[in-house]
């Protein structure tokens, strides 16, 4: 069968339902047992998903995906039974995936990259963390390249 993207839609809100209070719940709970990768993973499927169902605006779509951007690039591990939460930066690895939501977020949020660094460092002082050593500044120089890239790309 052969459906316009109009009739296509509404199929594929249907097939992606789920409870978001349990997923965010289940963030949540990882968050407090100090499991920061699984937290950062449930916070992604809550991003690839309300992305799918249309939950976010161009703002809270970019938001979101910095905040990914921030918890990947401060080196998320699961460290529940620990007193400490080392950020392992050395050994940050940044999702291609995640990159490719960020510059979907530019291109559906446009702004100077000047702006965005306010957006970023703004919102990602409100990201707590226990015991987080990552400055959102630091987090920033680097996803600041990628953005030039996409913003480069763009004007293309």
């Amino acid at each position: 069968m052969l459906l316009s993207e109009d009739e296509w839609k509404p199929l594929q809100q249907e097939r992606l339902f789920f409870d978001w209070d349990a997923y965010t719940a289940e963030a949540e709970f990882h968050l407090k047992r100090r499991d920061f990768g699984l937290y950062r993973n449930a916070k992604y499927y809550l991003l690839e998903t309300g992305y799918a169902l249309h939950k976010f605006s161009p703002y809270g779509m970019l938001v979101k995906c910095f905040e990914l951007y921030y918890l990947d690039f401060s080196g998320p591990n699961n460290v529940h039974n620990s007193s400490s939460c080392p950020a392992f930066k050395q050994y940050a690895f940044i999702a291609p995936a995640l990159l490719g939501w960020i510059e979907v977020a530019v291109e559906e949020y446009p702004q100077t990259l000047e702006q965005y660094e306010q957006i970023f460092l703004t919102e990602m002082e409100k990201v707590r963390l226990p015991e987080q050593k990552t400055l959102p500044k630091t987090a920033w120089n680097k996803l600041k390249k990628e953005i030039k890239k996409y913003l480069e790309y763009s004007d293309e």
